[in-house]
C-alpha cells in the first residue's frame, strides 16, 4: 500500500495514473484500444503484419534467409506503442515490462508452447552500456514471460562482446555489418554442451526492425549446437 501511494500503476501507453478498476488492466482503457495486436495477416517467417489473407511472406522475408525458424511480435510498432517502448528502454520505466510479458503471454501464450522451447534467452547488452543504464529491457521481459510460461530463463546465454552502432542509424546491410562478431556464449564449452546442444531456445527482445540483431544472435547459437531458434518481441515495424 505504501508503495502504491508513493509510486501509484500507470497506464504504460500515456502514462496517467490508473484509476481502481483500471488497475487489473494494468492500461486505462482509453489506451487499451490504442494497441495495434498483430494477430492476423503476419509474415510467416518475421511476423510482420502483410495487408493480404493470400501471401505468406512480406517482401523482405522473400528476398532474404534467415537463421531463425519464425518470429513473433505482440504489436505494431507505431504511435503510443512506439513511445512507451522508448521510455522502457530509455527513461527507466522499465515497469512497462510487466504489462507487455502479461499481453505476450495472453495472446501468444499458444504459439509459444508449440515452439516446445527449452530455454529463454535474453538479447544482451553490451556490459558496460548495460551498467550505465542499469537494466536490460530485454531481460527483464525474458524472465517475466519465463515465469508466466514456466520456462527457464539462460540469463548468461548470450553476451554482448563489443559495443556496435545504434542499429537504428543503419540500414539493412549496415545493420549485418555492424552486428558481425557482436555475439558470444556466456560460458564454457562444457556449459554449452550441456545446456545448447540439440536444445530449442527462444529468443526475447522488445524490438524487432530488421531482424539483424536477433538473426546474429542465434547464428551463434547454431554453431553451438543448437536445433532451433525462435525469436519473441514487442513490438515489430512495418
Amino acid at each position: 500500500w505504501a508503495v502504491e501511494c508513493l509510486y501509484p500503476p500507470c497506464c504504460p501507453l500515456c502514462d496517467k495514473v490508473l484509476e481502481k478498476e483500471e488497475k487489473n488492466l494494468g492500461i486505462c482503457r482509453r489506451c487499451q484500444y490504442r494497441l495495434v495486436y498483430i494477430t492476423n495477416n503476419y509474415c510467416l517467417k518475421c511476423g510482420k503484419p502483410i495487408s493480404s489473407e493470400t501471401v505468406e511472406f512480406c517482401k523482405d522475408c522473400k528476398k532474404q534467409d534467415h537463421a531463425y525458424v519464425q518470429a513473433r511480435s505482440l504489436l505494431s510498432y507505431q504511435g503510443k506503442t512506439r513511445e512507451s517502448l522508448y521510455r522502457l528502454k530509455y527513461k527507466n520505466r522499465r515497469e512497462y515490462a510487466q504489462f507487455f510479458s502479461n499481453e505476450i503471454c495472453q495472446v501468444l501464450g499458444s504459439w509459444i508452447r508449440q515452439c516446445h522451447v527449452d530455454w529463454i534467452i535474453p538479447i544482451p547488452m553490451f556490459p558496460e552500456k548495460e551498467r550505465k543504464r542499469g537494466y536490460n529491457q530485454a531481460q527483464i521481459l525474458a524472465a517475466n514471460i519465463g515465469r508466466k510460461m514456466g520456462i527457464s530463463l539462460l540469463e548468461d546465454g548470450l553476451v554482448k562482446l563489443q559495443e556496435t552502432k545504434q542499429q537504428k542509424d543503419l540500414n539493412a546491410r549496415e545493420r549485418q555489418k555492424n552486428l558481425e562478431a557482436a555475439f558470444g556464449i556466456g560460458f564454457g564449452e562444457e556449459k554449452a554442451t550441456e545446456k545448447l546442444v540439440g536444445r530449442r531456445i527462444l529468443l526475447i527482445d522488445d524490438i524487432y526492425t530488421t531482424g539483424a540483431t536477433v538473426d546474429a544472435a542465434a547464428k551463434v547459437l547454431l554453431r553451438k549446437g543448437v536445433a532451433e531458434v525462435y525469436v519473441l518481441t514487442v513490438a515489430i515495424g512495418g
